[in-house]
């Protein structure tokens, strides 16, 4: 007879180290005959805490024991299962017909809870989020297996109310590469392994390059070169992209500082740099800005900040703002992917823009469609009207180099103009005169 001690005092269930050492025969006797299947669900039922929190305690502690109860009729004579703490149960669906059997059995159980519960005179409706974990003999002990029953519940509290998920090794190991990348990400960072690297930005006329866009990637002693693509989206949500963005803007300065040192005759020449939407939400952005012009040595022009017309949207009086004392300094503004995002004419008129891009999805396109043709023909009219510095982005061939430049384009940056070039390669392409090759006109 099982000692009270090893029952959980309020829902009067099994505990942890019951459960667990079922589990393990579970697994046992799937590593010993490969034909029986069982599963382990891991359940929450979602707002008690919050509600105990909001009444008492004594009121979710009578709801957490009135699902013990519902989730035991919902179980077999070989099924087992325990609370874990809080809100969350655990269930070992032993011996299965096939995987499915889990998702069925699950979906009882979402709708037994479902049923509003009573406690102490209180009556409220919960959801109970599900992850189920397939056993199998692939797993070396019953923490592994309950660690991925858990991280499916997390998945499905994330898909929304009263979902249930089947965790998928695929999925796990995506995440563990992730969080993998992330730390190496964190490491590179603090020890200099960011780089940058310029692509040049041309008149369509002329060929003179007058700019440059820095571009980041991330030399990994591991990975080899990474591209934007392959951490910036890891960078985003790890909490990395302010350091990351902090190096880019000072990197830049010090370059473009360097450059104008080396080559006196070209002091005309710009660098534009990608803010995060983070940045223009910063009260204190211009003043930053200004105290790095002034560290660098690049003076009041020389720095170009490419924007969204997204990141305006998202947070316009704000934006406008930081945007108009930035202006005040003398930094540029460009207006980056021109076309794809909200376009409202009515900011463009009042932000203090010097720069329109057009954007690569209409340059790809120009060959193949009438309408686009228009499209990029009004945008260019447009900045000509506003007295805007047009740039097209992505420029690929020479048939869409000569397009827009009939359609009004005056600049262009793309691999059929220059590919994004270390710092050696600018340098030697500025001392040529920082001209194209006229053929490629």
């Amino acid at each position: 007879m099982q000692e009270i001690t090893d029952y959980d005092s309020l829902s009067i269930l099994p505990t942890h180290q019951i459960l667990m050492d079922r589990l393990g025969q579970a697994l046992a006797r799937t590593t010993r005959y490969r034909h029986r299947l069982f599963a382990l669900l891991s359940l929450t039922l979602n707002g008690v805490t919050a509600l105990n929190e909001a009444m008492s305690p004594a009121v979710g502690g009578g709801i957490l024991r009135e699902a013990g109860n519902r989730l035991q009729r919902c179980m077999r004579s070989v099924d087992s299962f325990a609370r874990l703490g809080k809100e969350e149960f655990v269930i070992l669906l032993d011996e299965i017909g096939e995987p499915m059997d889990a998702v069925y059995t699950a979906g009882r159980i979402q709708a037994y809870l479902a049923q509003p519960f009573e406690s102490l005179g209180f009556t409220a409706s919960f959801t109970a989020s599900i992850g189920i974990a397939l056993g199998s003999d692939k797993y070396g002990n019953s923490a592994d297996i309950l660690r991925d029953a858990q991280t499916a519940m997390v998945r499905a509290q994330m898909q929304g109310a009263g979902r249930c998920v089947i965790f998928d090794p695929k999925v796990h190991q995506e995440a563990e590469d992730r969080l993998k990348l992330e730390e190496e990400l964190r490491w590179g960072i603090e020890r200099g392994e960011l780089r940058l690297h310029y692509q040049p930005i041309a008149s369509l006329t002329t060929g003179e390059v007058e700019s440059f866009e820095a571009l980041v990637r991330w030399q990994s002693p591991e990975r080899g070169l990474l591209y934007p693509a392959d951490f910036l989206p890891v960078a985003e949500t790890a909490d990395l992209m302010k350091p990351i963005s902090n190096w880019v803007l000072k990197e830049s300065c010090t370059q473009l500082a360097r450059w104008k040192r080396l080559f006196p005759v070209r002091e005309d020449l710009s660098i534009s740099v990608n803010l995060p939407t983070a940045y223009l939400e910063n009260p204190d952005l211009p003043a930053e800005i200004e105290l790095l012009l002034l560290d660098s040595g690049i003076g009041s022009f020389g720095l170009t900040l490419e924007i969204t017309e997204s990141q305006i949207m998202e947070h316009p009086d704000s934006v406008f703002m930081v945007l108009n004392r930035l202006h005040e300094l003398g930094v540029g503004i460009s207006l980056d992917d021109f076309g794809t995002g909200y376009s409202s004419l009515s900011y463009l008129g009042i932000l203090p823009v010097q720069i329109l891009k057009i954007d690569q999805s209409f340059v790809a396109k120009l060959g193949a469609s009438e309408k686009t043709r228009s499209i990029v023909r009004a945008i260019c009219l447009l900045g000509e009207c506003l007295g805007l510095k047009m740039i097209a982005e992505g420029v690929e061939t020479l048939d869409q180099l000569r397009q827009l430049r009939v359609l009004g384009c005056t600049h262009g940056q793309g691999y059929y103009i220059a590919r994004p070039l270390e710092v050696a390669h600018i340098e030697q392409l500025i001392s040529h005169a920082t001209k194209l090759d006229q053929s490629l006109l």
